[in-house]
């Protein structure tokens, strides 16, 4: 997190689980250990996933073009 990072915490647990306060504003996904809870989790993980790295992405482009500009 000190890198700027904006990590994931998988929580093993069912919806009405309580999460963790030092955790807790940090986004999160529970999961119930079970074959539907982990398929939830991996379509849940992937939304994620694929958030994050639309967030990431303009970052990255305007790095790109700041160093072409640079050069």
């Amino acid at each position: 997190m000190a890198k700027i990072k904006r990590p994931i915490v998988i929580c093993q647990g069912g919806p009405s689980r309580k999460v963790a306060f030092d955790v807790r504003g940090i986004r999160h996904i529970t999961y119930e250990n079970t074959w539907r809870g982990v398929e939830a989790l991996k379509k849940k993980l992937k939304t994620f996933i694929t958030a994050t790295d639309q967030q990431s992405s303009p970052k990255k482009s305007m790095k790109a073009k700041a160093a072409a500009l640079a050069s």
